[in-house]
């Protein structure tokens, strides 16, 4: 760590360009042959490597809170799936009441063609899809009905 030659504060060489606090220009050295400024290459101790890691370690509290770590491609495909289905059913079709019974046998029928490796029908229709979006339509049933 070295001092800003104009407002005292520290910084470290050969990472900081200018100074945070009086935006001086800290990690350039002149160069009097060459008569311009240029960028001197960082030189770093492991000192000071070590303090600019505990510095920049990532903190966030994160107890108690969801993780979305959903596949966006995936409920883009469900989207999709839905979409081709828009000239069949009204929209929002899924939230009126459902037979919950008649939605886990198509659950099951898409189920055991994955389990038998049929990952599309005839008609080119991805079953992890369909079974996805049967489940949300069980889940919504059940929790809105």
């Amino acid at each position: 760590m070295k001092l800003c030659p104009k407002c005292k504060k520290t910084y470290i060489p050969g990472l900081q360009l200018f100074c945070k606090k009086c935006n001086y220009q800290v990690g350039e050295e002149y160069s009097a042959i060459e008569d311009k400024w240029r960028w001197k290459a960082p030189t770093i101790t492991p000192e000071q490597e070590e303090a600019i890691a505990e510095k920049i370690k990532w903190k966030k509290e994160s107890d108690n809170k969801l993780s979305y770590e959903l596949d966006w491609n995936f409920i883009e495909a469900m989207a999709k799936r839905m979409s081709q289905n828009k000239g069949k059913y009204p929209p929002y079709n899924r939230q009126k009441p459902m037979d919950i019974e008649s939605l886990k046998q198509a659950l099951l029928r898409h189920t055991i063609e994955v389990m038998k490796g049929n990952y599309t029908d005839i008609e080119d229709n991805d079953h992890l899809q369909a079974l996805s979006l049967n489940a949300m339509f069980i889940y919504y049933q059940l929790t809105n009905g």
